[in-house]
């Protein structure tokens, strides 16, 4: 077995396949003396993109904080259509910290591609931070239409999970949003009113004084949401019964 020194030698010198196994051993051997290597290659721009994504999940295994600014600062400096790769493992290393600088990354990283914007939601649900509501509140309430319908729909998944009340309002004005622009982006604009729709009713049996004093239409337009889920419960166990 490689020891430590052998390993980042390898990280820093060998071809491709031998660097990202070798970032992925340090990562399992979660050693402190890698962590400078790991950085290193994680900020080289001239190393391949599956290595260096392969040092930044190292470096979240190890979780020595000395690591959540290289991670932040990669992410905020690359740009281009090859980096979602990279951009995805920095976003699953920031999941092993915790820190004011850390959610307003994540947070961030709610407006990349798919699958990173996706991975910072979930590490967001987990991290359960209250610091995190009110930017979520503000791309959620986004009239000015600065982030797009994907982001939004996110930050509404989030506020659901997060369970603070000052989301609600937000959430009650996503139910009345009925024009997302183009045409196109209308099956978009119902992916926001669904998030939401779940999001609220989470709210119902947590904080119903909240709830109550939401102004009379958005009220009744969750009382609908409430029937129509109840009456998907009792379809789903009836056909369950029949099957």
């Amino acid at each position: 077995m490689a020891t430590v020194d052998e390993l980042i030698r390898q990280l820093e010198s060998g071809d491709v396949r031998a660097r990202r196994q070798a970032a992925r051993a340090l990562g399992d051997y979660r050693d402190p003396r890698a962590i400078d290597a790991l950085i290193r290659i994680l900020k080289d721009s001239s190393v391949d993109d599956d290595v260096r994504a392969e040092a930044a999940r190292a470096l979240g295994r190890i979780g020595d904080p000395k690591a959540v600014e290289p991670l932040i600062r990669t992410m905020e400096k690359e740009t281009g259509w090859h980096v979602g790769t990279l951009f995805t493992a920095i976003v699953e290393a920031l999941g092993a910290f915790r820190a004011p600088r850390v959610t307003d990354a994540l947070i961030a990283a709610l407006s990349y591609d798919y699958q990173t914007a996706r991975t910072a939601a979930e590490t967001l649900k987990r991290h359960r931070d209250r610091r995190a509501v009110e930017p979520l509140i503000r791309i959620l309430d986004d009239d000015a239409a600065r982030h797009d319908t994907h982001t939004r729909r996110l930050a509404a998944e989030v506020l659901g999970v997060l369970g603070d009340p000052r989301a609600i309002p937000a959430l009650a004005k996503a139910l009345r949003e009925e024009d997302c622009g183009l045409d196109i982006l209308q099956l978009f604009c119902e992916e926001i009113r669904k998030a939401a729709s779940k999001s609220l009713l989470a709210f119902v049996p947590t904080h119903p004084d909240t709830i109550l004093r939401l102004p009379p239409d958005d009220r009744h337009r969750l009382g609908r949401l409430i029937q129509d889920s109840e009456r998907d419960e009792l379809l789903e166990e009836v056909c369950g019964e029949l099957s």
